[in-house]
């Protein structure tokens, strides 16, 4: 690569050479180069890229950057969101991939500026492009013409085309947000609010959770994670009732939670206890290593909350035993914590069941009876929801080996007790 590069560090100026013709040449280099991907040939890859950064007026660039937009137009017509390519992205590749990915889709839609953008959409792209400063393309300005600019730029040129043929291999996934620009269809994309919970209950939530999730004292944990569950159950509660004598129904619909490795699996696990106690079904797809999460969109929010906190505190209690192991010296660290994260979501489970009914029993008695068929409906049409996307799951199960990383597991669990008192809990 060095050799040819110095052979020819200037390639022919725009003057001498036809822009139709290097159209031409770039996209048949961008062919050889997604086949070359897909045979896993390096050497016809190498040279397809070096073929499209050496073309002038940065003419490669343009046409890998339109293909790439191609590319993601594609992926949000079949059902995919902005923050489950980049977690797929970062899963799969390096922080080159990640910030390719991440600029491409910002650019995409800079420069697609559709008239229609749902809410929700519109917060993903937000979080991962923030709109001051935001670039209106993926590739680096052209610089002067050096060994470093060039590497630079087959660099970038590689890595986005390693994405474009990844991504083309993507199956099809339900769609749950309108892409945008366009018009909603159907109850299942219909627009939505980004969060159906009370301003002032989730920042109280949220600074309840933090505090949880930093303070040294057992006690202190317990009691503010219980107040944060408190004023979620009886908000979600109180939205039901609601819902339920309003002219217009809310619906249910679903949301993608993605998990970090290592120890997917048993994430999963937590969050799909924490899932069926707050009236929401998840169904993992391991490949990708996310949740699509059911439910109405408080019981989601409520999810996605309680999750997080739950999870840090998971992951806090287990980062503290430290490395583990056997008793001929041999690391046991991977299996320990597997399995403490098993019984912590299985404890959660059991903790969580058993609060649920006791709030729900406590607010029958200020709401009256009227409050569990309204429930049932809002369970049932979950259910029904999450049939009709995924007709065939299978229940999945996590064998452990580790008998202390269990019971470590286990007393972490207690120790994050949630206790649902709903005493002195006012309605919005």
């Amino acid at each position: 690569m060095f050799r040819r590069l110095a052979q020819n560090p200037n390639p022919a100026s725009p003057s001498q050479f036809d822009p139709e013709a290097a159209s031409a040449i770039g996209r048949s280099a961008i062919i050889r180069a997604i086949h070359a991907l897909q045979r896993g040939n390096e050497e016809d890859l190498l040279c397809a890229v070096e073929t499209l950064a050496a073309l002038p007026g940065n003419v490669g660039a343009h046409l890998v950057e339109t293909r790439l937009f191609q590319s993601m137009s594609i992926l949000w017509s079949s059902g995919w969101q902005p923050l489950d390519i980049v977690h797929v992205i970062t899963k799969h590749f390096s922080p080159d991939h990640r910030a390719m990915c991440v600029a491409g889709i910002g650019a995409e839609f800079h420069q697609a500026q559709p008239a229609f953008v749902d809410p929700r959409w519109a917060s993903q792209l937000d979080q991962l492009t923030p709109t001051d400063g935001q670039k209106s393309t993926c590739f680096s300005e052209p610089a002067s013409g050096s060994i470093l600019d060039e590497l630079r730029r087959i660099n970038e040129l590689r890595v986005a085309l390693e994405i474009i043929e990844f991504t083309s291999r993507l199956p099809i996934l339900p769609s749950f947000l309108p892409p945008p620009g366009t018009q909603p269809i159907g109850v299942a994309v219909s627009p939505r609010r980004t969060s159906h919970l009370d301003e002032k209950v989730l920042s109280k939530v949220r600074s309840l959770l933090a505090k949880a999730e930093s303070t040294t004292f057992e006690e202190e944990a317990d009691a503010l994670t219980s107040k944060a569950q408190e004023l979620m159950a009886r908000h979600a509660i109180d939205i039901a009732m609601l819902d339920a004598r309003s002219s217009v129904h809310d619906s249910a619909t679903a949301r993608r939670i993605h998990l970090d490795d290592p120890y997917s699996d048993a994430k999963s696990m937590l969050l799909g206890a924490v899932a069926n106690e707050n009236r929401c079904r998840a169904v993992l797809t391991p490949n990708f290593a996310f949740c699509t999460v059911f439910g109405f969109d408080t019981d989601l929010d409520i999810v996605e909350l309680l999750f997080t906190s739950l999870l840090t505190q998971a992951t806090t209690s287990m980062m503290a035993a430290g490395k583990t192991v056997d008793s001929w010296g041999q690391s046991t660290t991977r299996s320990f914590r597997k399995a403490f994260l098993v019984a912590f979501a299985q404890r959660i489970g059991e903790r969580l069941r058993s609060a649920t009914k006791h709030a729900t029993d406590e607010a029958k008695l200020s709401i009256g009876d009227s409050l569990v068929p309204v429930l049932a409906t809002r369970e049932a049409a979950v259910t029904n929801f999450s049939d009709k996307i995924f007709p065939k799951t299978v229940s999945r199960s996590t064998s452990v080996t580790n008998v202390a990383g269990w019971h470590a597991g286990r007393q972490a669990a207690d120790r994050a007790s949630l206790d649902h008192s709903l005493r002195g809990i006012q309605s919005r």
